[in-house]
């Protein structure tokens, strides 16, 4: 049995910068006359962002043994990738507005006797 607890719902939305750690609990299987352990090789944890992209978020081979009658995992997840700067008044302008910015430019640097002589 792994516990799912505290995980969203698919409408419910985390933000990945609140999200710094993630507990799995496993708890083995207990069948009369047996106590079977769990072991994990490999545990891979990913998230999809509102535009679609995968990120993964937990990346751990382990080869941890999970022993009766439960243990919790807590894992640190990958932090989110520091937001892109903003961008320069400049390179806010379109194509056309950057080229009629030079061609201003231009014109006052070869006028520039009438505009400040």
């Amino acid at each position: 049995m792994v516990d799912l607890a505290g995980v969203p719902r698919p409408d419910e939305r985390v933000n990945w910068r609140d999200l710094r750690t993630i507990s799995v609990t496993l708890t083995p299987p207990h069948t009369e006359g047996r106590n079977d352990d769990v072991a994990v090789e490999h545990l891979v944890v990913t998230a999809v962002d509102t535009a679609g992209n995968t990120h993964l978020l937990v990346d751990e081979p382990s080869g941890k043994l999970f022993q009766k009658p439960s243990t919790t995992w807590a894992l640190a997840a990958r932090q989110a990738p520091e937001p892109a700067p903003a961008p320069t008044p400049f390179q806010r302008l379109s194509d056309e507005e950057n080229l009629l910015r030079i061609r201003l430019r231009r014109h006052l640097v070869q006028n520039r006797e009438h505009y400040y002589g």
